[in-house]
């Protein structure tokens, strides 16, 4: 039997996510962000990394457990 290795995330609710470890790419300090205008409520954020925006998803907003007013308001 194979095993894998990942990092248990724990998303609010009683909900957890795993990142597998040969998924990860990158561990980055905090970064600034940028509001992006009409984008769907849980992915309203980009960063910069290597040159490329990469969008930011909100998982609590997307898995409905924070409106989505209520995550903008505490930056």
């Amino acid at each position: 039997m194979s095993s894998a290795n990942a990092w248990l995330l724990d998303v609010g609710d009683g909900r957890q996510v795993a990142i597998g470890q040969r998924e990860l790419i990158q561990i980055m300090d905090a970064q600034d962000s940028f509001e992006v205008p009409l984008a769907p409520a849980h992915m309203r954020e980009i960063i910069f990394w290597q040159k490329r925006a990469v969008p930011v998803m909100q998982l609590p907003v997307r898995l409905g457990d924070v409106p989505a007013r209520a995550i903008f308001s505490l930056w």
